[in-house]
């Protein structure tokens, strides 16, 4: 048995006792004879542990006991498998969670503030675990932060294709999106059978939304939410549908602003990538820092100077077979500052420059 199939079981039947730490005695009974010598097995949960996979408690010498600090995560991601499939099931909540989950453990965001915090693919440690909470008396759902922009999107999206499936509400969200959405038949038609009956592709979708797929699922959740504030007292179902539906509202408003942002930075790359090319050919870091968009918006100013910084990164480092990179970075010792010029025109600055040097030497010596 390898030390990933041992963590495997380990972890299996932390889950089925329902406790973050594992008898190891009580463990070693529950697997067949003869498939891990004690040896073998020290040896192989002295590896785990050394790679922070668990920790182990000793006596004596012996291993007694086996504990996983993460146990309550790696539960909470079983759930979330579970909805994917039983999209009946509601979303695990601090009362629902087969292992219990210490308040230290978690940190809260509300569905309309921080929760869209969670969709951005960036370096952050991506541990722990987030109680999300939403307005409307709606109930408070808790999931794993690695998960929050995949997995629980894919069991929203279940969630109202549980509620399209049914006829009733498939006919009036139709009407309702028709009368919304009106020039827009066929399409609408192949979005609402990929909600009902395509809910990965609906997650991708929502994930990386086009004009229409923004419309769509902006309109379509909220008339769910209209819906359910009709009702006086909510249901599991209806909490599992409202839970569902702000989830995907603030997604895809979230990544469709997302999208934008990163073509407009697509957009001023290019901007920035035809001013080198302009007089006076050469640019210090201030000139790059004042540089302005055609509204007269400093690019500086309109991302941040991480962006000059990234742009100036990637056009400075060669590529393939180049002889120079498409910016040249020059020293001048005298000032202690760095330029850049686009190499198209370094004949050009060099011989401006050897001209402007050779008229300043010939004022000096007719002035001697």
């Amino acid at each position: 048995m390898s030390p990933e199939d041992l963590l495997s079981l380990l972890r299996g039947f932390a889950l089925r006792t329902k406790a973050s730490t594992v008898d190891l005695r009580q463990f070693i009974a529950s697997l067949p004879k003869g498939q891990m010598t004690p040896a073998e097995m020290g040896a192989a949960l002295s590896g785990l542990a050394k790679k922070g996979a668990l920790r182990l408690s000793a006596a004596e010498g012996k291993i007694r006991a086996v504990s996983f600090p993460d146990i309550s995560e790696v539960a909470l991601q079983e759930e979330y498998k579970r909805l994917a499939v039983e999209p009946d099931l509601p979303f695990p909540s601090l009362d629902t969670l087969p292992v219990k989950v210490a308040t230290d453990e978690f940190a809260t965001v509300d569905v309309k503030g921080d929760f869209t915090t969670l969709l951005d693919d960036d370096e952050s440690p991506r541990k722990g675990i987030v109680k999300v909470e939403f307005p409307d008396g709606v109930r408070s759902l808790i999931v794993p932060r690695v998960i929050a922009g995949s997995v629980l999107i894919e069991a929203a999206a279940a969630k109202i294709a549980r509620y399209l499936q049914d006829p009733k509400n498939a006919t009036y969200a139709e009407s309702k999106l028709g009368s919304v959405l009106r020039g827009n038949e066929l399409v609408l038609r192949q979005a609402l059978e990929d909600a009902t009956s395509r809910p990965r592709k609906a997650a991708t979708l929502i994930l990386s939304p086009s004009d229409f797929q923004f419309r769509f699922w902006n309109h379509l959740t909220n008339l769910i939410l209209q819906d359910a504030r009709g009702k006086e007292a909510k249901t599991d179902v209806d909490h599992g549908l409202c839970q569902s539906a702000f989830i995907i509202a603030y997604t895809v408003f979230h990544m469709k602003g997302a999208s934008q942002r990163d073509q407009e930075k697509a957009a001023d790359l290019k901007k920035l990538d035809s001013a080198v090319r302009r007089p006076p050919y050469v640019f210090g870091y201030q000139d790059f820092y004042d540089m302005k968009d055609e509204k007269g918006t400093a690019f500086a100013a309109k991302h941040s100077r991480d962006f000059i910084h990234t742009f100036l990164k990637e056009k400075t480092q060669r590529s393939g077979d180049e002889d120079l990179p498409p910016l040249v970075r020059v020293h001048a010792v005298s000032q202690n500052k760095d330029y850049f010029i686009q190499r198209d025109f370094l004949v050009t600055v060099f011989l401006k420059k050897l001209t402007e040097g050779s008229e300043e030497l010939r004022g000096r010596y007719m002035n001697e």
